[in-house]
């Protein structure tokens, strides 16, 4: 029988439970992250997979997932960011 034996499982459960509340955390923090601006505050969207700019109703722009979601006040700042406008809804 070992003495002091118990110390490495007590290391290993205390780190277990650190990684799972870190992971906890991490989840809360994404879905904090993801979160979408309302299109009643910007005009055009963009995908940042993309280099087009949308009206927000354009068939185009509600294929974008919200979290490659880009939202522009107007057409001047999406074109500055380097974002042309979409052939379809001509914004």
């Amino acid at each position: 029988m070992r003495i002091g034996g118990g110390e490495n499982v007590n290391r290993k459960r205390t780190l277990s439970i650190v990684l799972l509340l870190l992971l906890l955390f991490m989840s809360g923090c994404n879905q904090v992250t993801q979160t979408t601006v309302p299109a009643t505050q910007h005009n055009y969207v963009g995908s940042a997979n993309s280099d087009k700019y949308h009206k927000p109703s354009c068939r185009w722009a509600k294929n974008i997932k919200e979290n490659n979601a880009v939202w522009f006040s107007t057409k001047e700042e999406a074109e500055q960011a380097g974002y042309t406008a979409c052939k379809t809804c001509k914004p």
